[in-house]
């Protein structure tokens, strides 16, 4: 039904989606999603598959925040979403672990100037402004997150919507480090927040 009820979202968008142990708890909010959705790592898991098929142009990233590593989705099965969850969660077990955050495909964004229009995180808290930051993480040492988006922002694309989900819902955000009118940061879950 996510193909057809919901609008393609425009231009080019990366979903990043935490897939690490930390992850693996009860989701109580996702009664009547199905036998293959009952944690907060498939919840998860199935809203960026949602991303996935909602977007004109999308890279699906998996990533590790507390092992670290992460893999490119490159291609699925079929047109059904919940079809596609058993890829995932073979993919999500096979890891590189290397960073905790993917900052090498952030870099590469910068580097290579290349344009993306949507930048979108899921995960058990809140990542970027008013959340938690990597600044440790980035093996170039240019700082996390939040300092990633300034200089996007002011190098490639300044109208860079990045939307942070914190998927088990229990994060606070601090409105003094999450400023900027196209950072969006999200508690929870719901098919609606596409």
């Amino acid at each position: 039904a996510t193909m057809h009820n919901i609008r393609p979202i425009h231009g080019s968008t990366i979903v990043m989606c935490n897939v690490s142990e930390a992850m693996e708890v009860s989701a109580s909010g996702a009664r009547g999603m199905g036998a293959s959705v009952r944690t907060v790592r498939e919840v998860a898991m199935l809203l960026a598959l949602m991303f996935k098929y909602s977007c004109e142009q999308c890279v699906f990233v998996l990533f590790d925040a507390v092992e670290g590593g992460h893999k490119i989705v490159h291609s699925l099965k079929d047109d059904f979403i919940l079809k596609n969850m058993d890829q995932v969660k073979t993919l999500a077990r096979q890891f590189d672990r290397r960073s905790r955050f993917p900052f090498a495909i952030l870099n590469e964004l910068l580097k290579d100037r290349k344009k993306v229009d949507n930048l979108v995180v899921l995960s058990d808290a809140m990542l970027g402004p008013g959340g938690e930051n990597y600044e440790a993480e980035n093996p170039l040492g240019t700082g996390g997150i939040s300092a990633f988006l300034e200089k996007y922002r002011s190098l490639v694309n300044a109208d860079l919507l990045y939307v942070s989900v914190d998927v088990a819902g229990n994060a606070g955000v601090s409105s003094e480090e999450s400023d900027h009118p196209n950072n969006v940061a999200l508690t929870g879950f719901s098919d609606s927040i596409l």
